[in-house]
């Protein structure tokens, strides 16, 4: 057991760029709240479920690199921009927001209330107050109704929301309340199985919240496989989800690091048009390289 002085510091982080744990290897995910911890002492990034295993080990004091992190992608990632000033301070208590509208305050105060409450001060809310509108909608950060918060606010930036996105987002869905904003995203979310040109638009969405910097072209492997499978999975319709995710994530399969917009789209019509079997998959089909391969993955697993 490590001492006093030798024990990690741990506390929570938001990762702005593919992370993985530096106790069990895999990748740490999360739609919008802080995915993970880093310790203070030696910057080693863990899943919340790793941090009690990790705790057992000895912190080295200092920055150790981590060679066994997978490399960034190029195109794909951009510097770390994690560590800014809402991220290092001390956290705060976040202030319960507003639930129920006073019978004569119009709805835009009580709406502009609760983005303060969660915005605690700043211009936008960000990870914190992300985490918190989590915790009071009773929904975890990697549940898919987190996406669908995101895409109908029209949230730009991954892990944040301005005033407009938070306000406008509640007015458009007709929302203010809590208890109003979770209904009306469990009835889309319900939705979203029959009408699919709304679940297109999520899934496109989701492509684009992938990003780190609006130029990016690719979203790393990883990354894509962990927001397909939010997307699509359990989706009536919807083949080969877990496959293809598999096959993304799959160590030296790919020979591809990350996946580009063409790639992503055509993914969502072929889980619609080509059977379990793949039947009526050949590979003069005019889908892009990368399903020729994914189909050989198929037939070898």
């Amino acid at each position: 057991m490590a001492t006093a002085a030798e024990e990690h510091a741990f506390e929570k982080h938001f990762f702005k760029k593919p992370t993985w744990c530096g106790y069990c290897g895999d990748f740490i995910w999360g739609v919008f709240n802080k995915q993970g911890l880093r310790c203070t002492k030696c910057k080693c990034d863990v899943h919340k479920r790793c941090c009690a295993m990790a705790l057992s080990g000895t912190c080295p004091g200092h920055v150790v690199k981590d060679h066994s992190t997978p490399p960034p992608v190029a195109d794909a990632t951009t510097p770390d921009m994690s560590v800014t000033r809402a991220h290092t301070e001390p956290e705060k208590p976040l202030e319960k927001a507003p639930e129920n509208s006073p019978a004569k305050q119009p709805e835009k105060k009580v709406i502009d209330a609760m983005f303060e409450a969660f915005a605690q001060g700043e211009e936008k809310i960000g990870p914190d107050g992300a985490e918190e509108l989590c915790r009071q909608l009773e929904i975890e950060p990697d549940n898919v109704l987190a996406l669908v918060l995101a895409w109908k606010f029209g949230a730009k930036e991954n892990g944040y929301f301005t005033r407009d996105e938070f306000v406008n987002g509640m007015k458009s869905l007709g929302c203010s309340s809590i208890s109003q904003l979770r209904k009306q995203l469990d009835s889309i979310n319900v939705s979203l199985n029959s009408n699919l040109a709304d679940m297109h638009q999520l899934y496109q969405f989701a492509f684009e919240y992938c990003k780190l910097q609006p130029e990016q072209k690719l979203i790393e492997n990883t990354i894509a496989a962990t927001m397909i499978n939010l997307a699509l999975d359990k989706r009536p319709g919807f083949k080969h989800v877990e496959r293809w995710c598999a096959f993304l994530s799959a160590e030296g399969v790919p020979s591809v690091k990350a996946v580009n917009k063409d790639q992503w789209d055509c993914f969502f019509d072929f889980s619609r048009q080509v059977p379990d079997d793949l039947a009526n998959w050949h590979s003069d089909d005019p889908w892009p390289c990368l399903f020729d391969e994914f189909v050989k993955f198929c037939n070898t697993h």
